[in-house]
């Protein structure tokens, strides 16, 4: 008679289990691949944390423009107005954008931006000023007031919160930040401006100002060609239609008025609203008009 010890037959039944489950396992994944269905991916092949889309890095041109009161209105060319310099010289004297800007002090700025400018805010020195800089922008010396310098590079400059033209605005403005002079200055109106906006080939420029006026500007000469008249309050907002032959503004007087661009004259006045009217525009084809107003409303109007 043959005797098994009870170890062995344990053994044994293990060893039939595990060949059985391996079998049943290979069954299974054979089916699945039959089937066409996929096996899950195990969480180590999930997207990494790192590779997740990162938002991007601003950072400011260390350069600035400024008015000699508060800016209401800024507006970019709307088409491209970007040129090389003359005779295929340097090209960082490209024109690649152009700013305009309206303020308190009745003025309208035009600014060009040029690549020179855009290559001077990746400068690997400028770039340790800002990260030095914002590092330090909440450092202050025992009377609580910041640092007088910051040494970059073997630089030593001016800390931003010590700069004269950041001590109004609270910000920071790098130390290294240089005033832009302005391509044109658009001079004409005797109160503030609340809006400037460009016609759509930005050939011109309009602005709406407290004077209870618009004002028509050739934005390559900065001349004044035309004054539309005829609100009885301020003008809070102007925009052009996509021909750039009407104007539209909207006023304190609660009505919005259309100019004829070419001549000044207006060609239509509506009794928009019942409180002042604080924004306008026109539609993509300029069949249409829009006016909103501090009395909540938002009026469309037809003027195919």
């Amino acid at each position: 008679m043959n005797i098994t010890s009870a170890a062995a037959l344990d053994n044994s039944a293990a060893t039939t289990q595990h060949a059985s489950n391996t079998t049943a396992s290979t069954s299974i994944i054979t089916n699945n691949e039959q089937s066409g269905r996929k096996r899950p991916r195990s969480a180590s092949t999930s997207p990494s944390p790192a590779t997740a889309l990162m938002p991007p890095s601003y950072k400011p041109l260390p350069f600035y423009g400024d008015h000699k009161r508060a800016v209401s209105s800024l507006s970019f060319a709307p088409s491209s107005t970007s040129r090389s310099n003359v005779g295929g010289g340097d090209s960082s004297s490209s024109v690649i954008a152009t700013c305009a800007s309206a303020s308190a002090d009745g003025t309208a700025k035009i600014w060009e931006l040029t690549k020179g400018m855009m290559d001077q805010a990746k400068d690997p020195i400028y770039e340790r000023l800002l990260e030095r800089e914002a590092s330090r922008a909440g450092a202050t010396d025992g009377e609580g007031n910041a640092p007088a310098s910051v040494d970059v590079g073997g630089v030593s400059t001016t800390s931003p919160r010590a700069s004269p033209a950041n001590t109004s605005g609270g910000g920071i403005l790098s130390s290294s930040s240089r005033p832009l002079q302005p391509k044109i200055t658009l001079v004409g109106h005797f109160r503030g401006i609340n809006e400037v906006t460009w016609s759509p080939n930005a050939a011109y420029l309009a602005t709406a100002s407290d004077d209870k006026t618009c004002r028509l500007w050739d934005a390559t000469t900065g001349d004044a060609l035309v004054e539309f008249r005829g609100h009885t309050n301020f003008v809070f907002s102007c925009k052009f239609n996509p021909r750039s032959n009407l104007l539209v503004s909207g006023s304190f007087d609660e009505t919005v008025k259309l100019w004829d661009v070419r001549c000044g004259e207006c060609v239509s006045t509506l009794p928009a609203h019942s409180d002042p009217v604080t924004g306008v525009d026109f539609n993509r084809d300029g069949t249409c008009v829009v006016s909103g107003s501090h009395d909540g409303l938002v009026r469309v109007w037809d003027t195919a």
